[in-house]
């Protein structure tokens, strides 16, 4: 057991470390002094890590067995009503973006390449759907309306992003074998020089990298980008850098509050602690979590937005804040589930097509942040962001 601990341990050492580093891919283009760090001189990770606060810790988030329950109906449902090509067409238009969230739930349960045989078979054939989608050409990973006669991925740009960073928590997984790491090791570089190659001058990304809605494309690109990062694969720091400022001009407080959160997200992990727009933008979140409207997800405007990333928000600013969201959405999602484990469709989700698999996905992925199995949740519970951030005039 305490060869385990200490294993465990120097692993989440090296995950904070990778917070700061850039590694492994590289860009033709890129001068190789532009591709070391993201934001300047790699600093010491303020994170606090759920092991080592005192057990008798009030704001100590755990799965109750009641609540891994409730995550159980829920994934066992999800992975019932997969596909056989392994996503959820049920999503409609963003079926390949959805399916990557359903995909990252499930993961959670034990962690990628682990838990039940029957998630692990999902994961496999989520995985095999992506990777035969990936132009190896230009790293494009694309699911179009030709590919589907009912629909097809018509926000293209979410695909991609998503798929990228879906592959990023399960690349070296026990699910695959040596072959396959290296395929999906190679995917992933053409999938961020992809991603380097197609970002606007001003620093954002577009809905089909052309034209469209830019804010929220925005973040799910930064977020993937980060996630390969973290795993070990470079990134062009200049790319990095623009797009934060870019998100930075948008992380206002008077916008909508799922836009809101999802801009102080990436920000927020970034680490800019001395933005006055990120310090606004995390009060102003934690404000949200505290009217009623916004945690009954019934009759909120898209619900399931605004908590994946306000739960990120949460998670990462720590002690009572994350206790307390935690808490809340966490009762909602007990008194709402079906009794065959699924959450029901919300209305109000944007370009969305309502359906129980966005619900239902973005309910497990939630609830199970306490496990932290995936490697985008291992390096956060912090505490001392939250200090940092909020203590601040």
């Amino acid at each position: 057991t305490e060869m385990k601990y200490a294993l465990k341990g120097m692993a989440l050492v090296g995950l904070c470390a990778a917070l700061m580093l850039l590694l492994g891919h590289t860009n033709k283009d890129a001068d190789a002094a532009e591709t070391v760090r993201v934001l300047g001189e790699a600093q010491p990770c303020p994170v606090q890590y759920l092991d080592d606060l005192p057990p008798e810790d009030k704001n100590t988030v755990e799965m109750t067995p009641e609540y891994r329950a409730i995550v159980k109906k829920g994934l066992d449902w999800l992975a019932d009503n997969q596909s056989d090509d392994g996503i959820w067409h049920q999503a409609g238009n963003y079926a390949l973006p959805i399916s990557c969230m359903a995909g990252l739930a499930l993961c959670s349960w034990a962690g990628p390449g682990e838990g039940p045989e029957k998630y692990k078979e999902a994961i496999r054939k989520l995985a095999s759907f992506i990777i035969g989608h990936a132009d190896r050409r230009n790293g494009y990973i694309y699911y179009n309306a030709s590919m589907s006669a009912a629909h097809g991925d018509d926000r293209p740009a979410y695909g991609h992003s998503f798929g990228l960073l879906f592959l990023t928590q399960v690349y070296g997984s026990k699910l695959f074998n040596a072959e396959e790491q290296k395929e999906i090791r190679e995917i992933i570089m053409y999938a961020i020089t992809f991603i380097e190659k197609h970002q606007h001058p001003t620093g954002c990304w577009y809905q089909n990298y052309i034209n469209g809605h830019n804010q929220i494309v925005t973040v799910s690109h930064l977020q993937a980008l980060r996630a390969a990062n973290n795993i070990g694969f470079k990134v062009n720091k200049k790319v990095i850098n623009k797009a934060l400022e870019f998100n930075e001009q948008h992380l206002r407080t008077g916008g909508t509050p799922s836009r809101l959160s999802a801009c102080t997200a990436v920000q927020l992990v970034a680490g800019d602690y001395d933005s006055k727009n990120l310090r606004k933008g995390v009060k102003t979140v934690l404000e949200n979590c505290e009217k009623e409207k916004n945690m009954n997800l019934t009759n909120q405007q898209w619900a399931n937005f605004f908590h994946l990333y306000t739960s990120q928000i949460c998670y990462f600013i720590g002690g009572k804040a994350w206790k307390d969201y935690y808490t809340r959405v966490s009762n909602w999602y007990k008194k709402n589930q079906k009794p065959e484990g699924f959450w029901p469709a919300l209305r109000s989700v944007h370009a969305v097509q309502p359906s129980a698999v966005y619900t239902t996905a973005i309910a497990c992925l939630i609830l199970q942040i306490p496990n932290r199995n995936l490697p985008m949740y291992q390096s956060v519970e912090s505490g001392e962001a939250g200090k940092k951030l909020l203590e601040k005039k």
